[in-house]
Parts: C-alpha cells; sequence; structure tokens
C-alpha cells in the first residue's frame, strides 16, 4: 500500500477532472529488468502518469525534488545502479527498490534515505548475465533465478498498476485512448 501510495500521489486528480503531473517517476532496470521497466512504465503512462526509463548510460539530469526513482535489481549489486540511485539521491527523489536481495548496496542505502524497498523474490544472482550464458548446471540456475525474478517483478507491477486504476477510480474505459492509438 505504501508503494502504490507514492506513486498515486505523483498525480492530483479532482472527481471527473483530466489528471495534472506533480512528480514523475523514473524507472531504471539492467538487462531484462530494463524490458520490466518499461512494460511498467507503458502501464502508468497510459493511466496519465509522467514516466522516463533511463537507459544504461543515461543520468537523472531533470529530476526535481520529490520525484520517484524505482531501481529494479535482482542481486542489488550493480554499480551503475548505485551510481544513478547516488544521483537520485542527490535530487532529492524518493527512491524505491525492487530487488531479490533485501541486504544489498542498493537496499541498504535506500533504507539510510527512508526509502522503500521491496523484496519480491528469495533467490538472488551474484554473477552477470554474461557468466551464467554456459550450458553447466550452476549457469543454468543462476539463469533460472533471473527470470523467476524478472518474471516476478513484472507480475508485482501489473498488480501496481491495477491497485493505482483502483485508487484513481479509473476503468478500462477510461483508457479508451490507448486503444486508439493501436488503431
Amino acid at each position: 500500500a505504501k508503494f502504490v501510495n507514492l506513486i498515486k500521489d505523483a498525480v492530483s486528480k479532482a472527481p471527473n477532472s483530466e489528471m495534472k503531473t506533480i512528480r514523475r517517476i523514473y524507472i531504471f532496470g539492467l538487462g531484462q529488468n530494463n524490458y520490466v521497466a518499461r512494460l511498467f512504465a507503458r502501464r502508468i503512462q497510459n493511466i496519465g502518469f509522467e514516466v522516463y526509463v533511463p537507459g544504461p548510460r543515461d543520468i537523472i539530469s531533470s529530476s526535481r525534488k520529490y520525484d520517484i526513482a524505482i531501481f529494479i535489481s535482482n542481486c542489488g549489486m550493480r554499480e551503475s545502479m548505485y551510481r544513478k540511485m547516488k544521483t537520485a539521491i542527490e535530487e532529492k527523489c524518493k527512491i524505491v527498490v525492487i530487488t531479490a536481495n533485501p541486504k544489498s548496496e542498493l537496499a541498504k542505502v535506500c533504507e539510510e534515505v527512508q526509502g522503500t524497498v521491496i523484496h519480491i523474490f528469495d533467490k538472488t544472482t551474484q554473477i552477470h548475465t554474461v557468466d551464467i550464458m554456459t550450458n553447466n548446471n550452476a549457469a543454468q540456475l543462476e539463469r533460472e533465478n533471473k527470470r523467476a525474478f524478472e518474471l516476478s517483478a513484472m507480475f508485482y507491477l501489473e498488480g501496481i498498476s491495477v491497485a493505482l486504476m483502483k485508487k484513481l477510480n479509473i476503468t478500462e474505459k477510461d483508457l479508451n485512448h490507448v486503444a486508439r492509438e493501436w488503431e
């Protein structure tokens, strides 16, 4: 509920009126987690949020105080994610970490700044994707753990988008503009 309310508060919506963006949302993920980030971003953009998914080399240069920065990381140990988080903290963004490793450096720093750590899966990988592409049994298990985390994150965030629609009293009918975009 805390995560849903944090995101819900990024917009202002009076009954029967247009939504007005108050805070922007930045979502970070590396590798396959970037795809999960993009899926969630698209869902909440359709609802009316202002969302950005910076690429691996992008920085948060235009963030404002109280914008929201969400980091999706299985192990929570990637240096590039840590650097992006430090930038977001310096910009006074509200921080959320979605991870399988609540004891990671990313999660610890998030807690230190009173951010939100969401632990959604119990098995983490400690090695980079390129190192698990071999055919041995350990690599196979690492790949399965990575995929399980990605799917868990995707389903969790799908649930969050549905909860946001409910909290904002938005129905599928309100999203007809999205269906028209595809026609």
